[in-house]
């Protein structure tokens, strides 16, 4: 069921007006992906309505090309920094990750139009009286931000590239569309394997659905083929490569296969994760399981679950590349996430939890995958199976290959 996908497309709709050539419903895609999953706007207050985004970061760029970065995710900025050094001198750096900032922006102008705007997206959405003030104060906000931006339009000129990390959340959105109105090239990088739903889908859609770029840069041939099927033109995506440094690691042999590394999706598969650990923990007598949480999970909640299923969860702070260690995990399990293959590379093998219809499964082996205790054991005799034959080492580094663009690196040609 696609309920939540459809209010969503039905409120972006909606709000799909053009202030100044900049897509306000594109800006705000992950608020109304938020106001779909609760079907209720909450938590904006009318003081937005007299601020706007603090923009000083774009001063003093002496370069024609930039790279922007402003996600507040420690991996996925160590991430973007590994690209940033594939590029060389090249491009003016910004990175505002953890330092996002606002300032008083008043303008009566801007709150009428706010108005008026919510006013056009009530003749196709049934918005309560409370859901149309509270939205009217978030595109207030938007519009003093474009404003802001468009003040600085003169020294912004000589920006001939703009590449944005993650090209969908609100103000990547904004300044790619604002430096496509200025007719720069606009790329957008992928922070992550990519796949079409088609069922039960997730706010990471907004990867294919909310993209506004010039072109797309994906890891590997396999989000590729998922945008092409999408509907995304062959000349507007391009294969950048793996963006971490990594070689493929060998799996050890002689693998007893006792430590086992957890690797749990983000909150929205919190169901899911459950599942598998209450399933695990049948198995705690012949296997030990370590818990690596997503950045979204509940910490607390996990450790004291862990605690109960004797088993351990992995501190917060400690990075998926610190676990790529197979002197320490022996094999892994992965549930919904990109670090499938991550681990992989790593030399850990790989099960994979597939929870019926609650997420779709993307590329890799049939046999990896299970469901019930039963499933879990033939996974095991399976994987066990594998460890000890060569031929399952090409396989992994074909999959990788295909999925993750490993042993590629092309970022440097395509954003030259």
């Amino acid at each position: 069921m696609n309920e939540t996908f459809d209010r969503y497309k039905q409120l972006k709709k909606s709000l799909s007006t053009r202030y100044r050539g900049i897509d306000i419903s594109q800006v705000l895609a992950i608020y109304l992906w938020i106001w779909a999953v609760a079907d209720a706007i909450e938590g904006v207050e009318e003081k937005e309505t007299e601020q706007a985004l603090d923009l000083s970061f774009l001063q003093g760029i002496d370069k024609k090309k930039v790279i922007y970065y402003d996600i507040d995710r420690k991996d996925h900025q160590a991430t973007f920094h590994n690209i940033c050094s594939f590029l060389g001198d090249d491009y003016k750096v910004i990175d505002i990750a953890f330092n996002i900032k606002y300032k008083p922006h008043r303008s009566i102008v801007n709150k009428w139009l706010s108005k008026l705007f919510v006013m056009r997206a009530a003749r196709h959405y049934k918005f309560t009286k409370r859901e149309k003030e509270q939205l009217g104060y978030r595109v207030c906000f938007v519009l003093n931000s474009i404003d802001e931006l468009y003040a600085m339009k003169e020294q912004l000129n000589q920006v001939s590239h703009f590449v944005s990390y993650s090209a969908i959340h609100p103000w990547n959105s904004l300044l790619c569309q604002f430096f496509k109105c200025r007719k720069a090239k606009v790329f957008g990088l992928s922070h992550a394997v990519h796949v079409v739903f088609t069922q039960n889908i997730p706010i990471h859609c907004l990867n294919y659905e909310n993209l506004d770029v010039d072109y797309s840069l994906t890891w590997g041939q396999y989000t590729k083929d998922e945008y092409l099927k999408y509907g995304v033109k062959a000349k507007e995506i391009f294969v950048a490569g793996y963006p971490k440094k990594m070689d493929v690691q060998q799996p050890k042999r002689k693998n007893e296969l006792k430590s086992c590394l957890v690797l749990l999706s983000n909150i929205d598969y919190d169901e899911s994760d459950r599942k598998l650990l209450a399933l695990l923990s049948r198995y705690t007598d012949t296997y030990t399981f370590f818990l690596k949480l997503h950045p979204t999970n509940d910490y607390d909640s996990y450790k004291a679950l862990a605690a109960k299923e004797h088993m351990t969860v992995i501190d917060k702070e400690v990075q998926l590349t610190d676990c790529f260690d197979k002197e320490k995990y022996d094999f892994s399990i992965a549930v919904n996430t990109t670090s499938y293959y991550e681990i992989m590379a790593a030399g850990i093998p790989c099960l994979r939890y597939k929870d019926g219809d609650a997420f779709e499964m993307t590329y890799g082996e049939d046999n990896d995958m299970f469901n019930t205790a039963e499933e879990f054991c033939r996974a095991m005799a399976w994987l066990k199976e594998q460890t000890e034959n060569q031929s399952y080492d090409g396989i992994i580094r074909d999959t990788l290959h295909y999925v993750m663009g490993l042993g590629e690196n092309n970022y440097r040609k395509l954003l030259s």
